[in-house]
């Protein structure tokens, strides 16, 4: 859905410019280097494109980090508070659609807290972002 035909920046001497209007030349290069087509074929995360495209969304996160998050500086504590209670309001509809089978097992990781071992206990073992070995909290 990006789209970006032949562009011709120009600046009048009492003119000010601002960080953003160089975003229309990048995606040209993206599209000129051929980015755009590679992620379109290679990444496969959506099942129809209806009209957008992988690219689209990789973009859109890219060209908004590149715009200072302009979307999201909007946010203020009042509307993160509405978005997590439309959260909590769909969440319930969300675990209802779960099959019984879903609810036998829990794994409750209660602080987040990973500590490191040396391999006492191997079944359950895993590696930390930080490339420690530790052990998962399994309940069978």
């Amino acid at each position: 859905m990006f789209r970006a035909g032949k562009m011709h920046y120009e600046m009048a001497e009492r003119t000010r410019g601002f960080a953003y209007g160089g975003l229309g030349a990048m995606h040209l290069l993206a599209r000129h280097i051929g980015l755009i087509r590679a992620i379109d074929q290679q990444l496969h995360l959506l099942k129809r494109h209806l009209p957008y495209y992988e690219s689209d969304h990789v973009l859109n996160l890219a060209y908004n980090i590149l715009c200072h998050g302009d979307f999201c500086r909007r946010f203020r504590e009042a509307h993160v508070l509405t978005l997590m209670e439309i959260i909590n309001q769909v969440r319930p509809g969300v675990w209802k659609q779960q099959p019984e089978t879903f609810f036998r097992q829990a794994i409750l990781e209660a602080d987040g807290t990973i500590p490191e071992t040396t391999g006492e206990c191997k079944e359950g073992m895993d590696i930390s972002y930080k490339g420690l070995c530790s052990p998962t909290a399994y309940i069978p």
